[in-house]
């Protein structure tokens, strides 16, 4: 028998291999982490979520979003956020028996722990969308083919997704989603 990866672990039911993918194994290795932030939005309100990825490692990041009506998502590269903006979040790992923190952080100030976002923080620059799109009116989901929408982060990067509504009364959701990836593959 040919060893394969950990211990080859073989389904009892269909004697079939097991096999989970890479995203997936860094759940289980403490190394994945979710943000999730709704708010009822009134016609152009927004909800956003900024942080810094880690100087160490690569960030993966999946973005997903849900709207019951029309609205529009960004994901914006190099923000700076004026200090003492908005609130903190802490992001949660996805291995609930880890007790590893993510190395991300909020950008307001460097007092704050790792591991924590920054909710609707104000931007002295505004930097540059290098994704949107569009919901149109019912409840819309987006984002969630990690193969298709997967974003692997600049290291040290200044990040802000943004949420703006296009109608009154909207149920928003914006959930971040990631691994760091902290080993090296050379």
């Amino acid at each position: 028998m040919v060893r394969g990866y950990v211990d080859d672990a073989i389904d009892g039911f269909s004697g079939n291999q097991e096999v989970i993918s890479f995203a997936h194994h860094e759940i289980h290795a403490g190394d994945g982490f979710v943000v999730c932030s709704t708010a009822t939005l009134g016609n152009g309100g927004t909800r956003t979520v900024t942080f810094t990825t880690p100087i160490e490692g690569e960030m993966h990041l999946l973005i997903s979003a849900r709207a019951s009506k029309e609205a529009h998502l960004e994901l914006i590269e190099d923000v700076i956020v004026s200090t003492s903006s908005g609130f903190y979040q802490l992001a949660q790992n996805r291995n609930r028996n880890s007790s590893n923190v993510s190395k991300a952080s909020n950008v307001v100030d460097g007092s704050v722990a790792l591991g924590s976002v920054a909710i609707d923080a104000t931007l002295s620059m505004a930097g540059v969308v290098i994704f949107e799109e569009h919901f149109g009116s019912g409840q819309k989901a987006g984002g969630e083919v990690r193969d298709n929408n997967e974003w692997n982060l600049k290291t040290g990067g200044q990040y802000q997704v943004k949420m703006e509504s296009e109608a009154v009364s909207n149920d928003t959701q914006i959930c971040l989603n990631w691994y760091e990836h902290r080993r090296s593959l050379e």
